[in-house]
């Protein structure tokens, strides 16, 4: 318990403690100490977008040429011309920055919000629209290069395979997947489940070109071949979904 004590010459009264209780501290020539720090104030200066976008530069040409393990973050923040420490700024792990890599990558060629952005309205032309920027993406020589390393490392890393799964295929799947619950007639009147369109379409899509690509047999194909053939892919999506040719139900 705490009295107060009256100072001589009506000074302001100070805390006294009551028998058996430790007096409070007070500062030095009676100063008022200052309240402590926040959290937020304690931080240092935001993240850098430039620099994260020259670390994110550096981290995808070394696991590309190195492959994940043998990618230091001291190499990492060497190649992108910073410090050890701001690389752990942007990004907590090795782990993290792998995510952030692939996430980057799709947002190249997805750069808005969502891998779908047409209308559930025309849902033949989204998904064709999805489509070829799709295979762009797929068949690109850094996604087949880096789909090389994965595959020949699978048996090795099966921690980073996943997480490539989860940030890339996943994630596209996972999209395209909600696109259909809303955008398929099919799908709304029950003559086919989202996920089952949704895989169709991009197997009818990497079918010709994927196994090819990744054996060197094939270039990337040009732009207006990959439309024609994502603009068929999709056709074929929806004639079979309209007539229930695609699961309604988990097999």
């Amino acid at each position: 318990m705490i009295r107060k004590r009256s100072a001589p010459g009506g000074a302001e009264q100070i805390p006294e403690a009551a028998e058996g209780e430790a007096p409070s501290p007070l500062p030095e020539n009676g100063a008022k100490q200052p309240p402590p720090c926040s959290p937020a104030s304690s931080r240092g200066r935001p993240p850098d977008p430039e620099r994260r976008a020259r670390i994110l530069h550096a981290a995808a040409e070394l696991f590309l040429d190195h492959g994940f393990a043998h990618t230091s973050m001291d190499r990492i923040a060497q190649e992108a011309g910073v410090s050890k420490q701001t690389v752990y700024a942007h990004f907590n792990s090795k782990e993290d920055l792998y995510r952030a890599v692939i996430a980057h990558k799709i947002a190249e060629y997805f750069p808005e919000k969502s891998v779908l952005t047409g209308s559930s309205q025309d849902a033949e032309r989204a998904l064709t629209q999805f489509g070829s920027r799709f295979l762009a993406l797929v068949l690109s020589d850094d996604s087949v290069a880096m789909l090389r390393r994965l595959i020949e490392s699978a048996e090795r890393e099966h921690k980073l395979v996943r997480l490539f799964d989860e940030e890339g295929p996943e994630r596209i799947l996972a999209e395209l997947t909600a696109f259909c619950a809303t955008g398929c007639c099919a799908v709304i009147e029950g003559r086919c489940r989202p996920r089952g369109l949704a895989e169709l379409l991009t197997s009818l899509l990497l079918g010709p070109y994927l196994l090819r690509r990744l054996l060197g047999l094939i270039p990337l194909p040009g732009t207006a071949e990959l439309e024609r053939h994502a603009r068929l892919c999709a056709r074929q999506t929806m004639m079979l979904a309209e007539h229930g040719l695609v699961a309604a139900e988990e097999p």
